[in-house]
């Protein structure tokens, strides 16, 4: 019976050698894990609000291409946007029966719904508040019941904008300016500078939270 035997040139790793090796690929999974961590946080907030922007100004051109509004609407209970057709409804007389800009099912066309992703709320920078301006259907002059109306020549009703934010002080902002055109900007807040920064500027992700954010 022939002997198979190992050549010299062909012998296993040693103990030290693979304790070695193990501990060189756990430094460097160290070394890359904020960075993943970094791109991960980046990749959440950054696709959600470009396809949020996306779709925002598809119903823009709803309202352009019916001749009827459209509304923007942020749904805190649910966490989530939604966008719909406002479709009025007239009795006998010709008078409007439905309440303009609020959302009734079976009446109004539901168009997109986004719901928020894990840990982003609806927030906003120490001292702003997560709704600025925009439109009150209701009157009663509260922050969540405001909306976002595209009138059928593809203006805005009232400027203003929807902000975002996550646990790490990352905040987001949908503006709608100027009222004219009805444009839909996304900003990033610069904790640093205390300012928005459009896309054409450079976006920091933080991976912690920063104070006085």
């Amino acid at each position: 019976m022939r002997r198979t035997t190992l050549s010299r040139g062909t012998r296993g790793f040693s103990m030290i050698e693979l304790l070695v090796a193990t501990m060189v690929l756990a430094i460097a999974v160290l070394i890359g894990l904020p960075e993943l961590r970094h791109f991960y946080i980046r990749l959440q907030m950054e696709t959600y609000v470009l396809d949020l922007s996306s779709s925002i100004s598809k119903t823009r051109y709803e309202a352009i291409k019916r001749g009827l509004d459209t509304v923007v609407k942020a749904d805190w209970t649910n966490r989530r946007f939604y966008m719909f057709l406002d479709q009025p409804v007239f009795d006998a007389s010709g008078a409007r029966t439905d309440t303009p800009w609020v959302f009734t099912p079976g009446e109004d066309e539901f168009l997109y719904g986004f719901l928020l992703p894990k840990d982003v709320e609806f927030a906003s920078p120490a001292g702003l508040d997560a709704v600025e301006g925009l439109s009150d259907p209701v009157g009663a002059d509260v922050m969540e019941d405001r909306v976002a109306i595209f009138m059928s020549d593809g203006s805005v009703q009232d400027v203003g904008s929807f902000r975002l934010g996550d646990p790490r002080t990352n905040f987001v902002q949908v503006a709608f300016n100027p009222q004219a055109t009805g444009r839909v900007r996304l900003e990033k807040w610069d904790c640093v500078n205390h300012r928005w920064l459009d896309r054409a500027d450079r976006w920091d992700w933080y991976t912690k939270a920063q104070s006085g954010c």
